[in-house]
């Protein structure tokens, strides 16, 4: 089914992000205007968000390496 929203994908690799955009709305706002894409790991998808059912997940195991790579990523704006 199509939703006629724009997809966007999030990296969140650290529980501190996580929970922050969670306890911030922000992601509950995301959802709203966006079809969302989570790129996470296991744990933060129990841990933070299980409860978010209109998300899509990408699931992998998030080192500190992969996350200063999307870091670097994000700062170049790529």
């Amino acid at each position: 089914m199509k939703t006629g929203k724009k997809r966007i994908g999030l990296f969140i690799g650290s529980d501190f992000h996580a929970r922050s955009i969670v306890e911030s709305g922000v992601l509950d706002e995301l959802i709203i205007d966006y079809k969302v894409v989570v790129f996470s790991s296991l744990k933060i998808r129990v841990n933070y968000l299980a409860r978010f059912s209109e998300i899509n997940f990408i699931q992998f195991d998030v080192s500190r390496k992969v996350n200063d790579l999307f870091s670097q990523y994000l700062a170049l704006g790529t």
